[in-house]
């Protein structure tokens, strides 16, 4: 599975494209948190991050995708 429909899957969006205006609440983001971020490369996770916070992030680690993800979802 794709990590963008991961994502949707977590939180419960029906479409792809709701993912960069949706709130998660906490236990999302705990789940985003937890997820096994070796199945998807840093490509894919910094290609997300930018998709959801609608703007270019500079990501050298999988963690620091994940972190970007959950900051755009927690500054709208």
């Amino acid at each position: 599975m794709e990590f963008l429909e991961r994502l949707s899957e977590l939180a419960n969006c029906q479409y792809l494209s709701d993912l960069p205006r949706i709130k998660p609440g906490q236990d999302v983001l705990n789940k985003l948190q937890a997820l096994d971020l070796g199945e998807y490369s840093l490509q894919e996770l910094a290609e997300a991050a930018c998709y959801i916070a609608g703007e270019k992030k500079a990501c050298a680690t999988r963690e620091e995708a994940v972190q970007a993800i959950a900051e755009a979802w927690t500054k709208k």
